[in-house]
């Protein structure tokens, strides 16, 4: 008890240190609990979809076997000719 009361007493005599110490400690909570939201919303949660076992990458395969992702013109070509067969496709960049 007496050790936290001469630590208080410590901070009251220099206010800038106090104010440093504060501020660095609500930085330091502020991003960790930033990178924890991120974190757990983009890796940890599943994804948001009915049937994720049924989730595909789609692309090109070059004549020199190197892939390379599509255009959106071709996704939504792709999109436009799986609306007919009765499929669902959806795509990010």
């Amino acid at each position: 008890m007496a050790d936290l009361k001469l630590a208080l007493r410590g901070l009251t005599r220099n206010r800038t240190f106090a104010a440093a110490a504060v501020l660095t400690l609500a930085v330091g909570i502020g991003g960790t609990t930033a990178l924890f939201s991120v974190v757990d919303a983009a890796i940890v949660r599943p994804l948001a979809l009915g049937e994720p076992d049924r989730l595909v990458a789609v692309g090109k395969i070059r004549e020199d076997g190197r892939k390379f992702p599509a255009s959106h013109p071709e996704l939504r070509d792709w999109r436009e000719r799986a609306g007919r067969k009765g499929m669902d496709y959806r795509y990010f960049a």
